[in-house]
């Protein structure tokens, strides 16, 4: 977090100043300007694309193509582009590209499924599944067997988990 909030914005202002030195201060303005619209325009173009592809492929019972990853390289290439500076136009833009951002998509979800996995193994990860009531005749751990809660009874206490069943009383 240090370089990216120190050493970036290091090497920005200084192609910036470069840039302005070699176009004049106006012409980087104005490229800067251009960016920033251009960023906006781009990222509500490919975010409602998504947001399209997302809401057919639900529609239709599957998982879109891109998935929530892309939506987010979306959003954060178009704050990229908004925010002033080379670097973060260059990538920024990239992520305006569907093959580009696809592949970006698939290194992120590799990387998390790794780090997840680690995280699994060592112990410091917990994943905990719901039962298919979800709340109304199941509830959270319901599923006999699976779980940090699994053997539990209704009204037993197991491992920090309380199972709990909601009785309605009318007076």
């Amino acid at each position: 977090m240090f370089l990216l909030f120190t050493l970036v914005p290091l090497v920005e202002l200084y192609l910036l100043m470069t840039l302005g030195s070699f176009m004049g201060t106006l012409p980087t303005i104005a490229l800067i300007a251009t960016t920033g619209m251009l960023g906006a325009a781009l990222a509500k173009r490919e975010g409602r694309k998504a947001l399209t592809a997302y809401q057919q492929a639900a529609m239709q019972g599957q998982l879109p193509e891109d998935g929530i990853v892309s939506a987010l390289l979306i959003l954060v290439g178009g704050v990229l582009l908004i925010t002033p500076g080379v670097l973060t136009d260059v990538f920024g833009l990239s992520m305006m590209i569907p093959p580009v951002r696809r592949a970006t998509a698939r290194l992120v979800k590799a990387r998390l499924q790794r780090k997840l996995e680690e995280g699994v193994a060592s112990g410091n990860v917990r994943v905990i599944g719901f039962g298919s009531g979800m709340g109304f005749g199941g509830g959270f751990g319901s599923g006999k067997g699976r779980g940090p809660s699994a053997g539990n009874e209704p009204g037993a206490v197991g491992r920090g988990v309380v199972d709990v069943e909601v009785v309605d009383r009318k007076p």
